[in-house]
């Protein structure tokens, strides 16, 4: 079984990766370029704030806080105590 990457040492971590804490060399640099593409975020579909904000709705915790919160508003209106 490999070794996880957050157990080696610095010096570890610069070996496996042909690096150097100057970084890779030009040549290095280049044959991953090549080899790998560009370091980029591929664009995905952009999500509307309003998609964001109501998708924090659907958690369960959510939908059980806010069910609570409009049954402690019904009690509240029903006694006729609304100061707290």
């Amino acid at each position: 079984m490999a070794e996880p990457w957050h157990s080696f040492s610095v010096e570890q971590a610069y070996d496996r990766e042909g690096s150097s804490p100057l970084g890779l060399h030009r040549d290095e640099a280049a044959h991953r370029l090549e080899r790998h593409g560009p370091n980029e975020l591929v664009q995905t579909a952009r999500v509307s704030p309003l998609r964001l904000f109501l998708g924090q709705f659907v958690e369960p915790l959510v939908i059980i806080l806010l069910v609570a919160a409009v049954v402690s508003a019904a009690v509240a209106v029903v006694r006729g105590t609304t100061e707290e």
